[in-house]
């Protein structure tokens, strides 16, 4: 018998499986407990370097994690001073730091460095033309990368600056409307890079701001519903947005749907309440580590967490289960959808992350069907194959990059 469930506000036939987000802690961090890292993707790797622990120092080292294997390998450290509260992005195999200051002697940096993932070697590129700073935010879209806001010797900005991989060279961008601050989070989702929360001289905002590559313009979304805050991270996957932590030690965690422009309070970060971590994504997961709070106990972190936003747990089997597979997934064009065993007048019906179904394809009697990206946003879907009778015969995931 079908069953239906309700997730999250939402109804959505699965068979007798629930879809619910989880955390799992990782392989803490190789390299010292700290704050004020930085932290990027490529591939399936992710990338943790540089920062700061009040009682030992600044630190200019460079790991990598492999998603595959949960380890932590060392790489050459980054070159240029020890810093903390630099910028880090990836743009393809590449990954740059930049900007930062000295925790110690308040020195502030606008060297800008570039990592290649295949050579682990660090080279110096042209130095951010907006001068030193510390405190700001970083994103990559395309095969550009972003810096805007922080603050320097003189105070607190609000420039937006981007960087060409293929010329090297800076450009000045439309200034952030939000206003000067320093611990926002940034990130970007096609072509659109989004700047939320931080504080300003006094204020601790939650307002949230997207900024358009192609017309070079900035729109107000709707403010972030966690509240005001400063020092939290943020990361992107598919077409959603996530922000969590910060502030005084928070662990809510919360996604915002960039079609629909709402935010949703999903299940809290597992670990402590922390402020100034390092958060990226990997695909269809998200990760956050390091950190610190304000106690004498444990002051800092090195603790890591990933974050499955569609996590399956299984309830009951499927009845009269067939298996299915799709290659490629994920996929950016098309994918063919392969069916193992013997339907009649079945048909492939696709679900956004949401349950709304955005896709029905006629499978009959077929063994393969081609499933057509069409107007599929990237993201992450759902599918479940169905006969005449609407009995739920399988069920899986689907990846559109």
């Amino acid at each position: 018998m079908k069953k239906i469930l309700i997730i999250t506000g939402f109804l959505i036939g699965l068979a007798g499986m629930a879809r619910a987000d989880s955390w799992t802690q990782k392989t803490d961090f190789g390299g010292n407990t700290r704050y004020g890292a930085v932290g990027f993707s490529i591939g399936t790797k992710g990338y943790i370097g540089t920062g700061v622990n009040t009682f030992s120092g600044i630190y200019n080292d460079f790991w990598e994690w492999d998603q595959n294997n949960n380890t932590w390998t060392q790489k050459a450290d980054v070159l240029g001073d020890p810093r903390n509260y630099a910028i880090g992005f990836s743009i393809g195999t590449k990954g740059y730091i930049g900007t930062g200051s000295n925790y110690h002697l308040m020195h502030y940096y606008n060297d800008f460095w570039e990592w290649d993932q295949t050579t682990n070697i660090w080279t110096l590129k042209s130095s951010f033309d907006g001068g030193a700073r510390h405190l700001a935010v970083g994103f990559s879209i395309g095969t550009k990368g972003y810096i805007g806001t922080g603050s320097n010797a003189t105070g607190y900005l609000n420039d937006f600056w981007e960087w060409d991989q293929a010329s090297g060279s800076w450009t000045q961008k439309t200034d952030f409307p939000g206003g000067v601050r320093v611990f926002a989070v940034g990130f970007s989702i096609g072509t659109k890079g989004y700047i939320v929360t931080g504080i300003d001289f006094s204020t601790v905002h939650n307002d949230f701001w997207e900024w358009e590559q192609t017309t070079n313009s900035w729109v107000q979304k709707a403010d972030f519903q966690g509240g005001a805050r400063d020092g939290a991270i943020g990361f992107s996957i598919g077409n959603i947005g996530y922000i969590g932590t910060g502030g005084s030690l928070l662990n809510d965690f919360w996604a915002w749907n960039q079609v629909t422009n709402t935010w949703v309070q999903k299940s809290n970060f597992a670990g402590l309440g922390r402020h100034n971590s390092v958060g990226f994504s990997i695909g269809n997961k998200g990760y956050i580590g390091t950190g610190n709070d304000t106690g004498i106990i444990i002051p800092h972190f090195k603790d890591f967490w990933e974050y499955d936003p569609n996590a399956w747990a299984g309830i009951n089997e499927v009845t009269n289960p067939i298996k299915t597979t799709l290659s490629p997934n994920p996929f950016s064009d098309k994918t063919t959808f392969t069916i193992a065993g013997n339907t009649s007048n079945a048909s492939l019906h696709i679900f956004n992350i949401h349950g709304q179904k955005v896709k029905t394809i006629a499978v009959g009697n077929k063994k393969e069907v081609i499933v057509n990206r069409g107007d599929l946003a990237q993201g992450i879907y759902f599918y479940e194959l169905q006969d005449a009778t609407k009995e739920i015969l399988a069920t899986g995931k689907m990846v559109v990059e």
